[in-house]
């Protein structure tokens, strides 16, 4: 058994340990009412909803579903995440004035409230015909894939089915012991979680691309009071570096290597926003800077966000033809970073017109403000 297992294994302990406490804890208290059991006796507080939800909503979607589909369906699928913003619409419209209704009529489950506004158990039946026929292909989805997840990373050591059937004991002992103060009591640990692993990416997702942006804006501008022609150059040059650097962190055979390239690639390919913005907003005209910002983040999000995925996307299923998982989306994503040519030419061209551009920008922005 690897290192790696073996924590593996240490968390996934405490972790049971803890959703065994709650199971135990919470059937000591739910067992007077159907109120107690399926609701807490109302009792809980919008913050430890706040977090139970969250985690309910997100984890399953982001970690399993989301990243799956992007390994199986290509890089075009990451578009899909802003459908998580529908989430928190819904509730803004609907959660909470179904819960006001639910606490002055008592209504325990949605099919009570259904069969008492319609009048008919009709309404009650489909609700739950519907709830059952998504769930429980859901949650054999999900359990699977936590079976699945947990054999990739002990790399073989354990099974997927005794995963699955591990993990989904666990979770059946506590949501039927327990009741829904053990779901949300786990859920908040899980939110925690969540949290963490996303604050960790985005730490250095941000520091690096954000870094990489500011140390771009301010090393253009110091360069650019000796020679215009920085704000073509500089970003130039960071971007002819993140074409080797992009290639060889898909190439790499370890997951710290592939960390320490994309970290710096992440570093190099935040440069040009800097000196992208000061072009756009110095030549064009004052009256049209707000349509110029406009056009360069709708080029930005459409072109290249929406058209680089999709493109990658498309190449990994070319190269699935001769080639495994991990090879085609290594060549795939070779031959996509090979855009960065034309982009370190234009950037270049830009270098040897910029002086006389903004020599007329200046002068016309100064005779606008005259005016």
């Amino acid at each position: 058994m690897s290192e790696k297992s073996l924590w593996l294994f240490i968390f996934i302990l405490l972790y049971a340990s803890y959703c065994f406490f709650w199971g135990v804890r919470g059937s000591r208290y739910n067992s007077d009412s159907p109120e107690e059991y399926y609701l807490a006796n109302r009792n809980i507080s919008s913050w430890v909803f706040f977090f139970a939800a969250t985690a309910a909503t997100f984890a399953g979607l982001t970690v399993i579903s989301q990243t799956s589909l992007v390994f199986h369906d290509g890089f075009q699928y990451v578009g899909t995440a802003f459908i998580a913003i529908t989430v928190p619409l819904g509730s803004i419209f609907f959660f909470k004035r179904q819960w006001m209704l639910s606490k002055k009529f008592g209504y325990i489950t949605p099919g009570e409230m259904y069969y008492d506004y319609y009048q008919s158990d009709t309404i009650r039946v489909i609700s739950v015909l519907v709830t059952f026929f998504v769930a429980i292909p859901l949650l054999a989805v999900f359990f699977g894939a936590s079976g699945y997840l947990v054999n990739t990373l002990t790399e073989g050591y354990v099974s997927r089915d005794l995963s699955m059937w591990v993990i989904s004991t666990i979770v059946l002992f506590y949501v039927t012991r327990g009741g829904f103060k053990s779901i949300v009591s786990v859920g908040v640990v899980q939110s925690w979680l969540y949290f963490f692993t996303v604050i960790i990416l985005g730490i250095i997702n941000g520091i690096a691309y954000v870094g990489g942006t500011f140390f771009g804006a301010k090393l253009a501008d110091k360069w650019a009071q000796r020679d215009i022609r920085a704000y073509g150059w500089l970003p130039a040059i960071a971007i002819s570096l993140c074409l080797p650097i992009g290639i060889i962190s898909y190439w790499v055979d370890s997951v710290e290597m592939n960390l320490f390239w994309t970290t710096l690639f992440l570093v190099f390919i935040g440069v040009y926003l800097g000196p992208s913005f000061a072009i756009a907003q110095t030549l064009a005209p004052i009256k049209m800077r707000a349509m110029s910002t406009a056009l360069f983040f709708f080029i930005l999000n459409m072109v290249a966000l929406g058209g680089g995925p999709t493109f990658a996307g498309w190449l990994i299923d070319v190269f699935k033809e001769n080639y495994n998982d991990l090879e085609s989306m290594r060549y795939a994503m070779s031959v996509t970073f090979c855009i960065f040519i034309p982009s370190v030419i234009s950037f270049l061209i830009v270098a040897r017109v910029l002086p006389k551009d903004w020599d007329a920008a200046d002068k016309r922005n100064l005779e606008s403000t005259k005016s």
